[in-house]
């Protein structure tokens, strides 16, 4: 994509986005400052230096033993635990809670042909939640094709049942009309791997100032649907890689 090209596609987004926010009229939800899982973390929340919280996942698994991961966007909403689907029914928790009882919020969950590898494993971790336009959930996904949002909310953390903790970088943001095949999971070879996420890259709505995925091995992308206008039924997929410091303190790195 040239450079007027993507110009004009953020004026628009930018367009779009405050039409947006004049037309709405939302009553949000009361969130806590702890965020609505609090009851599966421990009681100071921020249990260590870096922030990451202390997760419950006796807790968690017990009232869900699909749960298989936990994410945390610092300074965002972003604070949840992650279920796996299952190939039997790949999109039941579009629309289930925690609890497996029917909600339409449904709960953030990894894509079921990620279940073999797992989250910090796959080549390409997909995870999927709604926008409930409320901050809730996945919504701050969107602001991602805010470059300066993205630099101020570019880490990551994700960490699972047996005790891992992996910092991701977010790279790009990109947004997709509902109909692209953007999903793979499995690639021929490092190359392909490579190809696949480099047209993505070089096509983002957004890039990261302070990282480029040309070294990243395997990659995160968070989903969730989006109004920027650039399609009718659009989705905005953030794009996130192992971080390659170690400034996050003692926490595993893939």
């Amino acid at each position: 994509m040239s450079m007027s090209s993507k110009a004009t596609r953020k004026i628009a987004i930018g367009a779009a986005a405050l039409a947006l926010t004049a037309a709405a009229v939302i009553t949000p939800v009361a969130m806590t400052e702890e965020g609505p899982f609090a009851a599966f973390t421990n009681a100071s929340y921020q249990s260590d230096a870096q922030g990451w919280p202390s997760v419950d996942w006796e807790a968690l698994q017990a009232e869900n033993p699909d749960v298989c991961a936990w994410i945390t966007i610092p300074g965002t909403t972003i604070d949840h635990p992650i279920v796996q689907a299952s190939s039997d029914a790949p999109d039941y928790y579009l629309k289930h809670d925690l609890s497996g009882e029917y909600d339409s919020w449904g709960t953030p969950y990894l894509e079921a042909e990620c279940a073999e590898r797992g989250i910090l494993s796959s080549k390409a971790a997909f995870v999927y939640g709604h926008n409930m336009l409320d901050g809730s959930q996945f919504e701050p996904l969107v602001d991602y094709v805010d470059e300066s949002f993205m630099d101020e909310h570019r880490k990551v953390w994700v960490q699972t049942p047996d005790g891992q903790k992996h910092s991701y970088d977010v790279f790009a943001a990109t947004v997709v009309g509902a109909g692209e095949r953007l999903k793979r999971t499995d690639f021929k070879n490092s190359a392909d791997f490579a190809s696949w996420r480099d047209m993505y890259y070089v096509n983002a709505e957004a890039v990261s100032s302070h990282t480029s995925p040309s070294w990243a091995s395997r990659v995160l992308c968070l989903s969730t649907c989006s109004h920027h206008g650039l399609y009718k039924n659009e989705r905005t997929v953030v794009w996130c890689m192992p971080s390659k410091d170690a400034r996050d303190g003692g926490v595993k790195h893939g």
